[in-house]
């Protein structure tokens, strides 16, 4: 029996069950999946979003009221939690002394400083005069 007025503790059962089961499925390589890339791109919570969206939005429509469509949603809904915690995380990061002497290194040494040179030295009259 539900400890649950609405049986949500059912439910919640039932998403785990859902997510276990999708764990095979979405590899494009040995361990990494389609959303390790989204989050890399730093798109995992905008994709998330628009995927749960569709998902929702499909519910009712193919192959009728589909429970899989709604967990698919709530699915994607758990990334986007994930990927706007992970954000936070990121924005709240302060690197030691020795990441930032690091960074500095790299960015006195001669092929980068030259790179940056001819950047900021590239004359952007030429693309006005085409």
């Amino acid at each position: 029996m539900s400890k649950y007025k609405y049986n949500e503790d059912v439910y919640i059962q039932n998403i785990m069950k859902y997510l276990n089961g999708t764990y095979g499925e979405h590899y494009v390589a040995k361990d990494i999946q389609v959303i390790d890339i989204w989050e890399s791109l730093d798109s995992l919570e905008t994709t998330a979003r628009d995927t749960a969206i569709k998902y929702l939005c499909r519910y009712g429509k193919k192959a009728g009221k589909n429970r899989k469509d709604l967990l698919k949603a709530i699915h994607y809904i758990i990334l986007m939690m994930y990927a706007a915690d992970s954000a936070s995380a990121k924005h709240n990061y302060v690197p030691d002394e020795k990441v930032v002497a690091e960074a500095l290194n790299v960015l006195k040494q001669p092929d980068v400083q030259d790179s940056y040179d001819k950047v900021n030295n590239y004359d952007t009259r030429a693309w006005s005069e085409q």
